[in-house]
């Protein structure tokens, strides 16, 4: 305990981290850098499929093949449902997600 440096405790420097990481998030942003959704940290493809591996043509941004029209990263907005033309099937955004629309 004689060379603990509360100010660079590992407790300190994620706080710090996590205040740094805050501050980069703009406003409205839904996803973030990585392509995953901010308010839980899961790698949604657009289909709203929780468990696809990434069914659309890999992006020309990110390369992931969870994109849809848009790349995902720190993207805006969110599909909320879709609706497949020619059916009457309506996919809605996963309910283990939940996501706050503010």
């Amino acid at each position: 305990m004689d060379n603990f440096d509360p100010e660079r405790s590992a407790r300190e420097m994620r706080k710090m981290n996590r205040r740094i990481y805050r501050e980069n998030i703009k406003k409205n942003q839904m996803y973030d850098e990585l392509g995953l959704y901010l308010e839980n940290s899961n790698d949604i493809c657009d289909c709203l499929s929780m468990n696809c591996p990434g069914c659309h043509f890999p992006c020309t941004k990110c390369g992931s093949e969870k994109c849809g029209q848009e790349c995902r990263c720190c993207r805006r907005y969110i599909f909320e449902s879709i609706e497949i033309e020619g059916t009457k099937t309506v996919v809605q955004f996963p309910e283990e997600i939940t996501p706050s629309f503010t």
